[in-house]
Parts: structure tokens; C-alpha cells; sequence
């Protein structure tokens, strides 16, 4: 057995969205999480996604549901996007998978969790390397 661990959820997956089929990975980097998909026949990312880690403690990218309505919603935009998504410069994005990550019982959690994520890219202008870090103080009670 060799030493390096691989992981399954780092591999690239398959996905149908609306009949077309899709790869997609997720990579680990030391300020987010990257989703990362391609067309089928293609070698360049069709559409990257960059998460902090504190937003990945509410959005859960390992549910194929979760890529699928990231996919749907970049097909349904009539303007070109930039390179590299962030939800949080994507406001109905944003919603869509805040939407999907929390039940409507969990309103509480839910506004709890949009407001640290609105502090952080306050305190940090948006960028991912100072939103990476928060405190004990921040964790939900």
C-alpha cells in the first residue's frame, strides 16, 4: 500500500444536469474549498466556485443536489460570469444554496449563519484569505 491517501470525494465525479454531463471536483486549499466542473469533453473548467471555510460549515458542496443547482443556475445567467464565483458576490446564488442547506425549521441557524458570513466579508473586503479563520466565539450557541 503506497503512503498517499487519496480521497474519493477529491475525485472527479459525473453529473447529469438537464441531459448534459458534467465532471466536477472539489479541492482543498488553505483559504476555501474550489468546486471546480467541466464539460464533458472538456479540459478547462466550465465554472469554479470558491467557498471560505466558513461559509463550507453551512454550504455543503459533497451533495451532488448542491453542484447540480450550482450548474443550473451559471446555465440560466444571460451574462458571462467571472472566472471564479464567489457566493457572496452572487447574491441569488448565495440564496439558492442557503436555501437548500437549511430547512425552513432552522431559520435561526440560517440568519445566525448569513449574518457571520456578511461580517466576515466586511471585515475582510471579500477576501478569502482573512475569512478563513474565525473564533470559538463565533460558533453557534
Amino acid at each position: 500500500m503506497s503512503g498517499r491517501v487519496k480521497k474519493w470525494w477529491k475525485r472527479p465525479r459525473t453529473i447529469v444536469v438537464d441531459g448534459e454531463v458534467y465532471r466536477y471536483s472539489l479541492l482543498d486549499r488553505p483559504e476555501c474549498r474550489e468546486l471546480r466542473v467541466y464539460r464533458e469533453r472538456e479540459r478547462q473548467p466550465a465554472l469554479r466556485l470558491r467557498l471560505s471555510w466558513l461559509e463550507t460549515w453551512g454550504i455543503d458542496l459533497f451533495r451532488p443536489k448542491m453542484v447540480a443547482c450550482v450548474i443550473r443556475w451559471q446555465a440560466g445567467q444571460a451574462h458571462p460570469r467571472p472566472a471564479v464565483l464567489r457566493p457572496q458576490e452572487e447574491p441569488s446564488l448565495l440564496q439558492i444554496l442557503v436555501d437548500l442547506s437549511f430547512s425552513p425549521e432552522e431559520w435561526e441557524l440560517q440568519a445566525w449563519f448569513l449574518e457571520k458570513i456578511a461580517a466576515s466579508a466586511h471585515e475582510t473586503g471579500g477576501d478569502l484569505d482573512g475569512a478563513s479563520s474565525y473564533s470559538k466565539a463565533d460558533r453557534w450557541p
